[in-house]
C-alpha cells in the first residue's frame, strides 16, 4: 500500500514536471500539450510501439534546414513545434492538457468530452497526403495495423 502510494506521488510529480517544463500552446483553443512522457507513465506499451515506429524519427529524418521550417515542422513534429520532436501521441490524440489526468482517463466519455482525439482517420490525411514530398498513398486501414496501440 505504501509503495503503491510513493509510486503515485512519482508519477503525477513526473507528470506536473513535464506540464510545466514543456507545455506549448495548442493550434486551437485554451488545450497546451503535456509531451510524449507524460502520456508514457500510464501507456508504457503504447510509448514502446510508438518509440519503434517512424513517427517517433519524423523529426530526426529532416535535414538540418528542414528542422526550422514551418511546413515540415507541421508534420514532422508534434504541434508544429521542435520542443516536442517527431509525431508524438498528442498530434493524433489532440494537446492532452485537459484529458491527461488520472480520473479523466479512467472513464472513455469523460476523456473524449474532454478533448482526447478519436478521428484518427481524418488526422492521418492532414500530413499522409498528395502535399508532401514523400508520399506515396495512404491507406488508413494498413497503416493502422502498423502501428495500431
Amino acid at each position: 500500500m505504501k509503495h503503491t502510494l510513493v509510486v503515485r506521488v512519482a508519477q503525477l510529480s513526473a507528470v506536473i514536471l513535464c506540464v510545466l517544463l514543456n507545455t506549448v500552446p495548442a493550434p486551437a483553443g485554451d488545450h497546451t500539450y503535456v509531451g510524449v512522457e507524460a502520456c508514457k507513465l500510464c501507456h508504457e506499451k503504447q510509448y514502446d510501439i510508438w518509440k519503434a515506429s517512424a513517427h517517433a524519427k519524423a523529426y530526426a529524418d529532416l535535414k538540418a534546414g528542414e528542422q526550422t521550417n514551418p511546413r515540415c515542422l507541421s508534420c514532422h513534429t508534434t504541434g508544429a513545434s521542435a520542443a516536442f520532436p517527431g509525431v508524438q501521441c498528442e498530434a493524433c490524440h489532440g494537446p492532452g492538457s485537459a484529458y491527461s489526468d488520472m480520473d479523466t482517463m479512467k472513464n472513455f466519455r469523460t476523456v473524449w468530452d474532454a478533448g482526447l482525439n478519436r478521428h484518427a482517420a481524418a488526422t492521418c490525411v492532414n500530413c499522409h497526403n498528395e502535399r508532401s514530398s514523400t508520399f506515396r498513398g495512404f491507406d488508413f486501414k494498413t497503416s493502422w495495423m502498423e502501428i495500431m496501440h
